[in-house]
């Protein structure tokens, strides 16, 4: 779902292709969950259940459908920290989920995978480890994509992809530990400095600022009634591997106009020829004349079907 028409000649434009990690290349719905910590049950479980409930990061989803909670209970002075995590009070119990840096104010080690600590009240309690599991088709579409355009990653997650990413993406730039101003900064950094055109690819959750910036931001969503003020479009997760073919189609529109606009000029020219003859009747004259209109829209219809 696009926001405008002008937004299919921007992406036409495309030169240089940035992909948010987590929820953009990875499932939201399909994430391997493991604990470790201080056994979550009862009152506890609930709490952190009913926290989760309010977010709809990849992550925190993630977390909350590992618990599943039978039921949740209202948060009190809820908080989102933008690349960082949530914290809110629930009966009169402050309790705050999130990355380490923001929960336990170190940076991470791990390296299987994203981290998801929680503390309640002043105390550590655990940390959820959750393993990606890349959309169907991903290594096919950024394959197909390498060959047209430069490409970088950003993640606000760790470096603990960065090993297999590399793999298939050999020769892009891959980022981590980014905040939602450092991924704004390197959208604006590609514009201005390298001069590209930016397609930004994110979840619209930790990237509105990117996706704003990029001179075109698709949204990717899993939920097709999401909606994502920052993003010039919406593109349905299902369709993940057919993005190559979206854009492909988006270039084959503005061929199709210079077509168009060159056989108008050349029937135009061809018809004045004549007339300067004195060869054509002001009667067929006035049928050739709307003909033409008639004949472009029918030869643009016609190939946009047949690009389609």
């Amino acid at each position: 779902y696009l926001r405008h028409p002008s937004v299919i000649e921007s992406l036409s434009q495309v030169n240089h292709i940035v992909f948010d990690k987590t929820g953009t290349l990875t499932q939201s719905k399909k994430l391997q969950v493991q604990y470790q910590g201080k056994l979550l049950q009862g009152q506890q479980k609930l709490l952190v259940a009913s926290l989760l409930a309010q977010s709809t990061h990849p992550l925190s989803m993630a977390v909350f459908n590992y618990l599943k909670p039978e039921d949740v209970i209202p948060v009190q002075h809820f908080k989102n920290v933008q690349g960082q995590g949530i914290e809110g009070w629930i009966n009169e119990t402050y309790i705050k989920i999130g990355s380490d840096s923001f929960v336990k104010h170190t940076r991470s080690d791990n390296h299987l995978g994203s981290n998801v600590s929680i503390r309640i009240d002043n105390e550590y309690i655990g940390t959820f480890t959750v393993s990606n599991l890349y959309r169907l088709g991903f290594q096919n579409l950024m394959q197909s994509f390498q060959g047209q355009y430069s490409l970088s990653i950003l993640s606000g997650d760790n470096d603990a992809e960065a090993k297999h990413l590399k793999q298939v993406l050999p020769n892009s730039e891959l980022l981590f530990h980014q905040t939602p101003e450092e991924k704004l900064e390197y959208i604006r950094h590609l514009q201005q400095i390298r001069k590209k055109k930016v397609l930004m690819i994110g979840d619209g959750l930790n990237d509105a600022g990117a996706l704003k910036q990029s001179d075109v931001g698709l949204a990717l969503t899993e939920e097709a009634n999401n909606f994502t003020p920052a993003a010039d479009g919406i593109f349905d997760a299902s369709q993940f591997a057919r993005l190559d073919k979206f854009i492909n189609f988006s270039k084959s529109g503005r061929k199709i106009i210079l077509t168009s606009f060159i056989v108008s000029i050349a029937y135009n020219i061809a018809g004045l020829y004549f007339a300067v003859q004195g060869v054509l009747a002001p009667v067929i004259a006035a049928v050739l004349m709307p003909a033409s209109s008639i004949s472009i829209i029918l030869l643009t219809f016609g190939l946009t079907e047949i690009k389609a």
